[in-house]
């Protein structure tokens, strides 16, 4: 349980960042979702209901726009948060050659310099302010594709390969200061685009490559989650999880 912890998800309004901010939700959670899009605010407003989650606007790659939502977060529940899950991520599809400026410094500037940007503020928060018993955790939402690569996807997959970088020094960075940090590399998850092409023969030979021979739920990679951000793995970090269903091997 976490009840009476503070948690935040940065891109918690999206597929498998809902069901992560479900998650801890209801294992007691002080809950804070940001997201870039004010409609995302406004709907996770509505479902959660603004009394039990925090919902707020953020430019993930806007230092200000990290730090007002920090500050915000620290008056609204009276302490800063001790779990931090990153999902805030995009992906704009193409070969590399076919891939503009524009499009290869959106994701770096998502992707990459947001992880750092939230990272640093997390980081100072925690420091100022004590921990629970165990520790604060981040958990940065990564992808096979970081690790494996994939055709069409060389700037996603490279943003995406910095996460374990980031993951590693920060845990040896911080680790005397009890802050955990890890990654999960979600596969064939059932949810967003993956979702929405559920019927293409693309897929469904990406699926036959899968030992368990199925898509992931949403649920599989926030059950993972929960693990790396409770009591039980306060002896794990700098480790990159793979909830893929065994496709890497």
């Amino acid at each position: 349980m976490l009840k009476g912890l503070s948690a935040i998800v940065p891109g918690g309004a999206g597929g498998i960042g809902s069901s992560i901010s479900r998650a801890l939700f209801e294992q007691g959670a002080s809950l804070t979702i940001l997201s870039r899009r004010l409609e995302s605010v406004e709907r996770v407003n509505r479902e959660f209901g603004q009394k039990n989650v925090l919902s707020l606007q953020c430019d993930v790659t806007n230092t200000e726009s990290i730090k007002e939502s920090f500050e915000m977060i620290n008056k609204y529940w009276g302490a800063p948060p001790s779990i931090m899950v990153n999902c805030a991520g995009i992906s704009k599809d193409s070969l590399l050659v076919s891939a503009g400026d524009e499009q290869i410094e959106q994701q770096i500037q998502t992707n990459v310099v947001g992880a750092l940007k939230l990272s640093r503020a997390f980081v100072k928060a925690n420091l100022r302010s004590p921990s629970p018993d165990y520790g604060a955790s981040i958990v940065f939402i990564g992808s096979i594709i970081g690790s494996d690569g994939n055709r069409g996807q060389t700037v996603y997959s490279a943003c995406k390969s910095s996460l374990g970088g980031l993951c590693s020094s920060l845990a040896k960075e911080y680790g005397a200061k009890n802050i955990r940090v890890n990654v999960v590399e979600p596969g064939i998850i059932s949810a967003g685009m993956v979702k929405d092409m559920s019927s293409s023969k693309y897929l469904e030979e990406a699926v036959k490559r899968v030992p368990l021979g199925r898509m992931g739920e949403p649920s599989d990679v926030s059950n993972a989650v929960l693990f790396l951000t409770s009591p039980s793995s306060c002896y794990i970090t700098g480790q990159t999880i793979r909830v893929d269903g065994g496709l890497h091997i």
